[in-house]
């Protein structure tokens, strides 16, 4: 219990010093739409839209394209639920937050599961993460939902009570709302978890049965049911509010893979990692599909598997030369 309580010391001092500090990263216009839908529900109690005075309540994501829904629905709930003012500082001390449950989640795993060294490790880690990149944008929560994604798979991995699928579906869930691409990086991830935990149960039983697979079961369900939560919020929002939006209702992945391709080096497609590049791209090709659309991404991604099937080997070479890039 004394490494325990180090770690949240740790992690709760790190988190009033950047809470204090005035250190923060620049924003992409995304957080000026998620004030406004907070603005909007503040006012109305209709989430997920933003007031317009000439074209009324708009699906949030019309305006704000592609984008994860976690933000404008957590800042929303504030701003309408608690009263609080939906503004930059205030996304800033959301990420700040989130960060600090995220650690503070995983430490507390850390400490009864694997040691008390990780858990210390772990917060001191975690004490300058959760500010070191503070912000209010999405890219400042990435290490509080990592920290999160941490804890649900710690879980999966050491509790055998089935009790515990419920806080491993909630908290991929979560990561999921806030940055889709993270969810489903850590749902393919409990996935194999769960694949290598029925493997071992086999091996150790010597027979194929009800109960050895269950639990394992469960978790591959688990997974592919949490990856869905991004679009479950807007789901809601268009049955109740009766709207049909433009944009598609979750971040979309199809786009960055396909400009993956090409990314920061030179290859035989032209490609440049660059949106207005797809942007344009598409637009030739489909002029009458919308950007960002579910069919543009259902387009792009059908030339982008295209691309890879006319030449595997430069796809894949692409990949390691972007990692070079990136990392060197």
């Amino acid at each position: 219990m004394k490494a325990f309580a180090a770690a949240v010391i740790i992690i709760l001092a790190g988190t009033t010093y950047w809470s204090l500090s005035d250190h923060t990263l620049p924003s992409y216009p995304r957080t000026r739409f998620w004030i406004q839908a907070a603005e909007c529900a503040q006012s109305t109690g209709r989430y997920l839209v933003v007031c317009d005075p000439v074209k009324g309540e708009i699906p949030v994501e019309d305006v704000s394209l592609a984008d994860d829904r976690g933000h404008t629905l957590l800042l929303s709930v504030l701003a309408r639920v608690f009263g609080v003012e939906p503004t930059i500082e205030v996304l800033r001390s959301l990420n700040i937050a989130i960060g600090f449950f995220g650690f503070l989640a995983l430490v507390s795993l850390l400490t009864f599961h694997v040691g008390p060294k990780s858990a210390i490790f772990t917060a001191l880690l975690g004490a300058y993460w959760i500010g070191g990149r503070a912000g209010p944008d999405v890219d400042a929560a990435y290490m509080g939902i990592s920290a999160l994604g941490a804890a649900a798979l710690l879980l999966a991995s050491h509790r055998r009570s089935l009790l515990s699928l419920v806080p491993i579906f909630f908290l991929l869930g979560f990561v999921a709302l806030i940055r889709e691409p993270v969810g489903l990086g850590l749902s393919l991830s409990l996935f194999g978890l769960a694949i290598v935990t029925m493997v071992q149960e086999l091996f150790r039983t010597k027979e194929f049965d009800f109960k050895t697979t269950l639990r394992p079961a469960l978790l591959i369900l688990v997974a592919f049911t949490a990856i869905k939560a991004p679009a479950l919020p807007t789901l809601i929002r268009d049955e109740v509010l009766g709207t049909k939006a433009v944009g598609t209702a979750a971040h979309g992945l199809s786009h960055n893979l396909f400009l993956g391709l090409g990314g920061f080096v030179e290859n035989k497609w032209g490609i440049v990692w660059d949106d207005l590049y797809a942007a344009n791209l598409m637009k030739k090709l489909h002029p009458t599909i919308e950007y960002c659309s579910d069919e543009y991404f259902k387009a792009i991604g059908k030339l982008y598997w295209s691309y890879v099937k006319e030449d595997p080997l430069e796809a894949k070479g692409l990949r390691g030369r972007l990692l070079s890039v990136l990392f060197c």
